[in-house]
């Protein structure tokens, strides 16, 4: 296991682990949005009965990237041939992307209110962070898969582009 390889699969571990804190964090923000649980600054208590898309979206995106990584991590060992290094870089791509539209619609959804330290509003920031540290790991796993398509060294990865030339 080379080099690459080992930064490749650390990248997958946190984004597993980050996938998994804001799956957490946005479950249990969407679950007092939905109970009427929000209250503001000084303690009068909304009833809203409903989860903003925002945090919906950043459940989906952290269920997307659980089932991702796990595809990425256990496909190239039991069944290679599904392991194509464009499905690969398309799957790494389109994850990045959802968790740059996820993290930055939620943070504007966010705002900023300096001094706040309501539960659901540290949580929700803390949801907000680590959808900006998934998309880091997954812009990291990005530029390393199209090095890895454009040198080509990804063709060990499927057998049959190697017989094809």
């Amino acid at each position: 296991m080379g080099l690459f390889d080992v930064i490749i699969m650390a990248a997958r571990v946190a984004q597993f682990v980050f996938a998994v804190i804001v799956l957490g964090t946005a479950s249990y923000v969407a679950s007092l949005w939905a109970n009427g649980g929000i209250t503001d600054a000084f303690g009068n208590s909304f009833d809203f009965h409903f989860v903003p898309s925002q945090i919906a979206f950043m459940i989906f995106v952290s269920l997307w990237s659980i089932l991702v990584v796990l595809w990425q991590v256990l496909t190239p060992r039991f069944a290679q041939g599904l392991a194509h290094r464009f499905v690969i870089l398309g799957l790494d791509a389109l994850t990045m992307l959802f968790w740059f539209a996820g993290f930055i619609a939620l943070a504007v959804a966010t705002g900023a209110f300096i001094g706040v330290t309501l539960s659901w509003y540290q949580t929700q920031q803390a949801c907000v962070a680590f959808g900006a540290f998934s998309w880091i790991a997954f812009l990291i796993t990005t530029v390393l898969s199209a090095i890895d398509v454009f040198r080509g060294r990804g063709a060990k990865h499927n057998p049959e582009l190697n017989n094809a030339a």
